[in-house]
Parts: C-alpha cells; structure tokens; sequence
C-alpha cells in the first residue's frame, strides 16, 4: 500500500479500515518540518486505537519525529509505558531516550523481568544509554544480561557492550562465529573493531573453512586484515578473483562493513576492472567506507575520480552529501 500525502493520512486516520489506519501512522512521521506538532498530536490520540499494531506504529513514528526535533509529552509516554501492554512496553523501551520521562529508571527495572521481550527491549535500551553519565552502572547490568537464560537477550546484551569497547562479550561473539549463527556476520564485525589476539584462532577457522558460507568466509578475513593487516589477504583476493561474481560481491560487502586502509588500492582497481555496474557500484560502496574511516586514504579515491563515467560519479557525489 503507498503512503498517503500529509492530508490523505489526516483523513485516513479517522478510517474504519485499519490497513488505512496504520499508513496514516507510517506517513505522520515522514511530514514537513511544518506539520510536525499536527502529526505528534494524531499520532498521540492513536495511541487509544482498537489495534495493538497501530497502536505500536504510533509510538515508532513519534520516536522518529522526536529525533527530527518535535516535542512530546513524555510524561504521557511514560504512563502509557506503565500501564500499557507488553507489547507497547518493549516498543517504548527501545525508544525510551526519544519518549520515556525516565528511560533508564525503566530500562534497569524491565532487565529483571520474568517477560523475555522486555529483558531484550532493556537491553536494547541501556545500549543506547551506553554514553551517559551513568554509563558504568548501566555496563553493569548489561554484563549481567550476558547471563540470562534467554540466548536472543544475552546476544543483544554482547553486541551493545562489544559495540562499545567491552572485551567481556567476546566469549559469547566468538560462539556465535564458530556455530555460524545468522548473526555471526554481526559478531565478526564487532570482533574486528575490539581487536582482540583471544579471536584470532576463531577468525581464521572461519576463514579457512571451505564449506562455509561465502559471506562468513569474506568477513572473517576483512576482520583479521583489519587487526593484523595484509598478511592475510590471500584468502579476500581469491574470492575478489573468483569467476564467481556471488563471491566477488561478498567479498566487497565485506570490505565495505570492516574497511581497512591497506585495501584501499586494491578497492579502487577493483572499481575499474569490475564487469558489471552493480560490482563497480559495490566496489566503488566499499571504497567509501575506507575513505571515510581512513582519510589519509583520500588521494586513492581522487585519482579514481578520472576513471569514473557519470552514474558511478553522481553516486560518489551522493555519498559525499551523507
């Protein structure tokens, strides 16, 4: 369904159909600046609909609005937090720094809860707040989160504290990589900028295995060339090689999520010799990130520039705008 313009959806809000409904909820938070404040007070009148989705929309949307500057009666929030069902709980949890009156008040008490997707959203919350003032009491209950007995939240509680230089999580990231969870790739790209000598092994199992999944294979070599540099780049070039453009591809997505300054020149050969505008384009990605990470890398994307026709240079040019 296409989102309705700003007067669609005031109209749609008042709908009996609640697919409608809950469109005019995804619009409200996309509408000018101007229409801000109207937006924020049909969002919060939505919050008493008949259905929990929208009801749950309501309150994603106001977040977004509050990071766009609006103003929202959090007092109010924080009732509906208090009172609210589990499931509009969790929401405002995750989004307690936007609308919660007392976010980390709510976030420590929600870690201890006997409801699983609380615990997770708390988690998610005091990762967040991980840069506050209160920062080492919030790291502690997020180390005891490492221990509970729900596997999502004690994964959720390894990303926020390994995202933030926590080297106490890396137990449990180091798992995920060796068992090839689905959020091995995640863990692998946190491993990598903790720099830990405890992971290599772990790394280069996953590198070397040559039945595992392309992706995995790419990102644990990005991540052992970021920590010990070229010494280690074989393995990324075979796949970068590789007749196999799902393999090149993986490669440059991996490149792209850890970058690291020695593959720079190496990015922007890539950019040229690739077949293919999408490899080009995912190159061309990868290289960015490396630029921006790495500015003294600046002059290899410069001396490209020449090289580039002009949809790869109308892309370079949308990075640059952010």
């Amino acid at each position: 369904m296409a989102l309705p313009n700003f007067p669609a959806a005031i109209r749609d809000a008042g709908s009996s159909f609640a697919p409608a409904r809950l469109a005019a909820c995804v619009s409200f938070s996309l509408v000018d600046d101007s229409d801000i404040p109207q937006a924020v007070q049909l969002l919060s009148a939505m919050l008493a609909d008949s259905e929990l989705q929208i009801r749950i929309q309501s309150i994603e949307s106001l977040a977004a609005l509050v990071e766009r500057g609006a103003d929202v009666d959090r007092a109010s929030m924080q009732c509906v937090y208090e009172n609210g069902h589990a499931d509009l709980r969790a929401v405002l949890l995750q989004n307690g720094r936007q609308l919660l009156s007392s976010p980390l008040i709510a976030a420590i008490d929600a870690a201890s809860s006997k409801d699983e997707l609380l615990r997770y959203s708390a988690a998610v919350s005091l990762g967040a707040m991980l840069d506050d003032e209160k920062a080492q009491e919030i790291r502690n209950v997020l180390l005891t989160l490492l221990d509970d007995e729900s596997m999502e939240v004690r994964i959720t509680a390894a990303f926020q504290l390994g995202a933030r230089g926590s080297e106490k999580s890396a137990v449990l990231l180091e798992s995920l990589v060796e068992s090839q969870d689905d959020k091995a790739i995640e863990a692998m790209i946190i491993l990598a900028q903790l720099g830990l000598s405890r992971s290599r092994k772990v790394l280069e199992n996953v590198a070397q295995r040559r039945f595992a999944p392309p992706a995995l294979r790419a990102m644990a070599s990005t991540a052992l060339i970021r920590m010990y540099g070229n010494s280690y780049f074989s393995g990324l070039n075979d796949m970068l090689q590789s007749w196999r453009k799902s393999r090149r591809l993986a490669a440059l997505r991996a490149c792209a999520a850890i970058p690291s300054d020695s593959l720079a020149e190496t990015l922007a050969h890539h950019v040229v010799s690739a077949v293919g505008e999408d490899e080009q384009s995912a190159a061309l990605w990868a290289l960015w990130q490396v630029v921006s990470k790495y500015p003294h890398c600046a002059p290899v994307l410069n001396e490209l520039r020449v090289h580039l026709g002009k949809s790869l240079t109308d892309e370079l040019s949308e990075y640059g705008k952010g």
